[in-house]
């Protein structure tokens, strides 16, 4: 099954406030070393990326979008918070975990391939 965890997402590359902490899940179950594919599902309920993932032997990666779950960058929903809540920081948000990921799993030449649905 999926592990919990965090990670500190301090880059602010459109406002003032960034997440101090973001929200991940990921399964390294069917992963094997040399593998270049990494899946990664952002903010989704149902998908058929770990199927994948397990016959492409990839690590599996799911992220918790801004502001939902336990993922916020404020301590208040206000209107002017939620001008955070934009694609454009979504897309920074995946950008910086990647990142992060490749460097904490020493991932060598990754292809990471990311699934999302609705605002995801």
């Amino acid at each position: 099954g999926f592990r919990k965890r965090k990670f500190a997402n301090s880059k602010i590359p459109f406002s003032f406030t960034a997440l101090k902490f973001q929200r991940y899940f990921y399964n390294l179950r069917y992963y094997r070393p040399g593998t270049n594919a990494v899946f990664l599902m952002v903010q989704n309920e149902d998908f058929p990326f770990v199927q994948w993932a397990k016959e492409e032997r990839a690590p599996v990666f799911a992220l918790e979008h801004r502001f939902y779950g336990k993922s916020l960058p404020t301590n208040n929903l206000s209107v002017e918070n939620l001008q955070l809540l934009n694609s454009r920081q979504a897309i920074e948000d995946v950008a910086t975990f990647i990142q992060k990921m490749n460097k904490k799993h020493h991932f060598k030449d990754p292809k990471w391939i990311v699934f999302g649905g609705s605002y995801g």
